[in-house]
């Protein structure tokens, strides 16, 4: 169990940052702005925004070690709720995470737990267009990052508790 301060996190007045230097800054253009504005969305250009999709790069890295994954675009939501979620109908793919959740987060696995099963709800939308989620999705949808922790040899029982 991986706390995440080991990693360059810190949490600053609800401020999340990691210290890795950014190696690109993925285009937004394609997103509405009323839309980032109502997501009320930290600005994916800013020093935040570009260090936050750096270091989801590299733990989406550690989730699928072996798998090639297409680009993602992360954004952070300047909201104080426990949210993640997916932006349907873009491409690349838009991920957020609300400042409120990533407060919140301790351990690398939780975080990796929550984009595992993000990517569930994702693939679930890939495969039968934009829906609400069943009761059986959202199990899959809970169940599936234990086994994508485990395989990235990570202890799942953190993202669990």
């Amino acid at each position: 169990m991986r706390r995440l301060k080991k990693y360059g996190i810190r949490k600053n007045k609800n401020r999340y940052r990691s210290f890795n230097s950014y190696r690109r800054n993925p285009d937004f253009s394609d997103i509405p702005e009323n839309l980032m504005e109502i997501l009320r969305a930290v600005p994916p250009d800013s020093t935040e925004g570009t260090e936050f999709q750096t270091f989801m790069e590299g733990l989406l890295k550690k989730l699928f070690p072996t798998t090639r994954l297409k680009p993602i675009r992360f954004i952070i939501t300047d909201e104080p709720e426990l949210n993640a979620f997916f932006l349907v109908g873009y491409n690349p793919p838009v991920l957020g995470f609300s400042k409120g959740l990533l407060v919140k987060v301790k351990y690398e696995e939780d975080l990796l737990g929550i984009l595992g099963h993000e990517f569930t709800h994702k693939k679930f939308v890939d495969l039968y267009g934009d829906h609400h989620n069943s009761k059986l999705e959202e199990l899959a949808a809970d169940a599936w990052p234990l086994l994508l922790l485990a395989d990235a040899g990570l202890d799942p029982r953190q993202y669990v508790e």
